[in-house]
């Protein structure tokens, strides 16, 4: 099955996030030479920002040092014609899948074509979902079988099963389980005062809203080393 070069590279950032970032540029008066971390509002988490980003040059939307490219962006950022530009980006980036057609594809030919690309499994089950959201919202015809899966996979089950198989016992029958107590006080911050100052340290470690992986490794050696001082392991004395 042809496939287009970029597709090794599928987009896979929370659909809504995309779509609010998008609204976010169209609501600047002059867009930045370069759309990096820096360019998001802080209620975007770190992932958020490096996946919308990744899908942004996915679907050739920036250039080289991340700079947008005006003439394939500005279409998305106008509501009055964003749908008919990302349902272009569809057809463009996933044109061998909506040509299996997509239209009467079961769950099992869009899983394998996704499963094909060659990318993790998080990363695949990301990438399907926002494909299969991005074709839903803008009016790409997809068969009901994958979408009444995909609605499936998001619903909350009822409630689970013991490992023994039985069923949680009632609101009125007494169990092992400890009550709900309130969340300790501990001055106005979340955690201990002990962990709250180490944490604040650990920042100082950061560029910006990234780590390195020998800061991220320093401290993760410095919170064990806490836990061991203040936590240590008691090692269960052998039978006889």
């Amino acid at each position: 099955m042809a496939r287009p070069a970029n597709e090794s590279a599928l987009p896979f950032p929370p659909y809504g996030s995309f779509i609010s970032f998008l609204n976010d540029l169209n609501a600047m008066e002059v867009l930045p030479n370069q759309l990096n971390s820096q360019v998001f509002a802080a209620s975007y988490s770190g992932s958020a920002r490096v996946q919308i980003l990744r899908a942004f040059r996915a679907f050739g939307l920036v250039g080289e040092n991340n700079a947008p490219i005006e003439a394939r962006l500005r279409p998305l950022l106008n509501p009055d014609t964003r749908k008919g530009a990302i349902v272009d980006l569809l057809n463009e980036v996933y044109k061998s899948l909506i040509e299996l057609p997509l239209e009467t594809a079961g769950p099992a030919e869009v899983s394998g074509w996704f499963n094909g690309i060659g990318m993790d499994p998080a990363s695949t089950r990301k990438a399907k979902s926002f494909f299969l959201a991005a074709a839903k919202d803008n009016g790409i015809k997809i068969h009901s079988l994958v979408l009444d899966r995909s609605v499936r996979r998001s619903t909350p089950r009822g409630p689970s099963r013991r490992k023994n198989g039985s069923k949680k016992p009632p609101a009125d029958q007494p169990s092992n389980q400890l009550p709900n107590l309130p969340p300790p006080d501990f001055g106005g911050v979340l955690f201990h005062p002990a962990v709250d100052a180490f944490l604040r340290e650990a920042r100082k470690l950061t560029e910006g809203d990234s780590w390195s992986t020998e800061a991220r490794d320093h401290v993760v050696a410095g919170f064990t080393t806490q836990l061991d001082l203040f936590l240590p392991v008691k090692n269960k004395k052998a039978p006889g």
